[in-house]
């Protein structure tokens, strides 16, 4: 009875969109992520510079992004544990990543 509760609960979290993988953001707030360009699609989730991973829901898939007030800017990197190519600082955010060469290749955020 118990597995049969604990997969449930999972398959819940895991529907919902959420990655039990996902680091804990360092600041856990202010930098959205989304799906399409114009802030369409998916909403990806919502992480703070430190994210040394952005889960596997959001991994690869962003093409636009918000810079909120909990964020002072963000830099975008290719790879987890910021790896690999990378964004210059965002201020305000950037309705299309494509437009800075950057389209569905965000995996951690500094």
């Amino acid at each position: 009875m118990k597995k049969k509760l604990i997969a449930g609960l999972v398959g819940g979290v895991v529907a919902l969109g959420l990655s039990l993988g996902t680091a804990v953001p360092a600041n856990a707030a202010g930098i959205e992520l989304w799906q399409f360009n114009n802030y369409s699609g998916d909403y990806l989730g919502d992480f703070g510079t430190g994210t040394s991973y952005v889960g596997s829901y959001a991994d690869n898939r962003a093409s636009s992004l918000k810079v909120g007030s909990g964020a002072t800017y963000a830099v975008l990197h290719q790879f987890r544990d910021y790896a690999g190519k990378k964004t210059g600082q965002f201020y305000t955010g950037s309705p299309n990543l494509g437009s800075w060469n950057f389209d569905n290749l965000t995996s951690s955020i500094s």
